[in-house]
């Protein structure tokens, strides 16, 4: 397929020995992806977005995405910093109250 590892994206799947996540992997490849399940491999997180179920009430957005930023922090260190975006939304799959999503930078 001749892709560029470097300009696609590259799933990480977690839980990649059952169930959801099984099929995630098994399936990804099929569609010309490649995938890391070596969370080891991790450098730094490039970006993040959040969306959050919510209400029209609620602004208060960027405290709870910050509380992830955090832990990204705490996992990466200080010299870790990254693109956030952070949207409120009516409502999520499966009545998820939040989903993460992210890009990382991989060796």
């Amino acid at each position: 397929m001749g892709t560029d590892i470097h300009a696609a994206p590259v799933p990480i799947v977690t839980g990649a020995s059952s169930g959801i996540g099984l099929g995630i992997t098994q399936a990804l490849p099929e569609h010309g992806s490649r995938v890391v399940a070596d969370l080891d491999r991790l450098k730094k997180l490039a970006k993040l977005n959040v969306l959050l179920a919510t209400t029209e009430q609620f602004i208060e957005y960027a405290i709870v995405a910050e509380g992830a930023s955090r832990l990204f922090v705490q996992i990466f260190g200080e010299s870790a910093g990254h693109v956030r975006l952070v949207y409120g939304v009516q409502s999520l799959p499966i009545g998820a109250p939040v989903v993460a999503e992210t890009i990382f930078e991989i060796v």
